[in-house]
């Protein structure tokens, strides 16, 4: 029986699957295996969409379609990994045009040598990567705990990861919590010091009631850690070596959380499309998605998938926001980040005790919005003018948000903050001073006392006044 063809098809999504199978072996102490289930289900809609035509029109079924396949998944891996993100415009249209050509060129050049049999060869070079590749992922995976997102742990165990204390929390029908985490916001005085001009956030928050805590600062630099050891009122344990995925588990799973849950309140939770970071599936929750955040694209797999075909997600997210916006998709509907939480509020009737878990993933990257929280589409803008557009954004959105709060729910307590800074120009390392506001409701002595202290400081601190009232 002949299995030439086969074997070729077979070839070709093998190819496809070869920057995955990179993916996966380098990341195995941050990925899951199952978040990559929507990179397999693009791979499998290109890899139809290039057979489809190639069994049905006979003039295809000479070209060896397979040889071209691999020959341009390799060389476009290997320009990503020498040039990385450095390839834009014009440029990288005509790196994705040569590596095309070139790649047409060696399929058809190495094909005329009938004495050896090229698919075959391919056949098991594919086949020994993708196994070597699944063996590191096992490898480093096999001590790790289970993190299925259908699972759930005891929160006893969180007491071998961070430090202990004998904070409690107070719950009654009127509690209401916004635990808002804007990813990489600076801090005021970074934000000065560059000169961006921070009087409109500052006398929005004075306005409404919050206190702008002074030289406020992480305990780390990673989301990971930061946002876990807050909501577990802990620093993270020296000896402790888990992978990032692990520290996300530890969110859903920490015991501020568990103190809403044990409570019976209800829990909102506004995802975003970092690894672990979905609505937990181990207990009820109330999850709110934006309408633009299509799974297939925004995840961080699929994005650095991408990446390997020199694909950068600016511009398959622009396509498809430009695509959706031509339908009208989002209509005066485009609600994101901080405004999504203030769209809810406003929809919604808050009459029993509520946790708002959000973590924000602006002004962190991707760039979706500009200065005005439109999309943005201007390409023309350095890493830096982009995230600052966005930090002009969450401070519009912020500015909403603080109104809908203090019309719908004024006695709710707000904890407002980044995980850590961002470097910004001259910098190179994540800046570990950070942003925290707080309402003032949650201050229950000289508000000095919170000044130069950390995310899991502050937060210990602002729980046991809760506690006093």
């Amino acid at each position: 029986m002949n299995f030439n063809l086969p074997r070729k098809i077979l070839n070709i999504y093998l190819s496809l699957l070869l920057p995955l199978s990179f993916i996966l072996s380098f990341n195995s102490d941050t990925i899951l295996f199952l978040d990559s289930k929507e990179t397999f289900f693009l791979i499998s809609l290109v890899f139809l969409f290039i057979v489809i035509p190639y069994l049905l029109i006979n003039k295809f079924k000479v070209f060896p379609l397979d040889l071209f396949s691999f020959l341009y998944v390799i060389i476009s891996c290997i320009i990503y990994l020498i040039f990385e993100d450095r390839l834009l415009g014009k440029l990288l249209l005509l790196t994705i045009i040569l590596i095309f050509f070139l790649s047409l060129f060696l399929s058809n050049f190495l094909s005329n040598y009938k004495s050896i049999n090229i698919s075959h060869i391919i056949f098991i070079f594919l086949i020994c990567c993708h196994l070597i590749s699944l063996y590191n992922f096992h490898i480093f995976n096999k001590k790790k705990i289970d993190l299925s997102e259908n699972k759930s742990t005891n929160s006893s165990k969180n007491i071998d990861i961070f430090e202990v204390n004998n904070i409690e929390l107070d719950i009654n029908e009127k509690t209401v919590f916004f635990y808002v985490v804007m990813d990489g916001f600076p801090s005021i005085e970074r934000l000065n010091a560059i000169g961006f001009s921070t009087s409109e956030l500052i006398n929005e928050l004075n306005e409404n009631d919050f206190y702008i805590i002074k030289e406020t600062y992480t305990d780390y630099v990673r989301s990971e850690k930061s946002i876990s050891s807050t909501l577990n009122l802990g620093k993270i344990k020296d000896y402790n070596t888990m992978s990032k995925k692990d520290y996300y588990y530890h969110i859903p799973n920490s015991r501020f959380i568990n103190f809403f849950k044990d409570a019976g309140a209800e829990i909102v939770w506004f995802p975003n499309t970092l690894y672990m970071s979905y609505c937990p599936k181990s207990f009820p929750v109330t999850c709110v998605r934006d309408k633009s955040n299509l799974k297939i694209l925004e995840n961080e797999i699929t994005i650095e998938y991408l990446k390997y075909f020199l694909i950068n997600d600016y511009y398959t997210r622009n396509f498809i926001w430009k695509l959706l916006g031509s339908f009208n998709y989002f209509k005066n509907d485009l609600n994101l980040n901080i405004d999504l939480i203030t769209d809810y509020i406003k929809k919604n009737e808050i009459q029993k005790p509520h946790l708002f878990y959000a973590h924000i993933l602006s002004p962190h990257p991707p760039y979706r919005l500009n200065s005005n929280c439109d999309i943005q589409y201007n390409n023309d803008l350095n890493e830096d003018e982009l995230f600052l557009e966005q930090v002009q954004c969450n401070i519009k959105q912020i500015k909403k948000f603080l109104k809908i709060i203090k019309d719908k729910i004024p006695n709710s307590y707000v904890f407002l903050h980044s995980d850590h800074g961002t470097p910004l120009y001259i910098d190179k390392d994540h800046d570990p001073m950070n942003f925290v506001s707080i309402s003032k409701n949650l201050l229950c002595e000289d508000k000095s006392n919170f000044d130069n202290r950390s995310n899991i400081e502050i937060f210990k601190k602002i729980l046991n006044c809760i506690n006093k009232k």
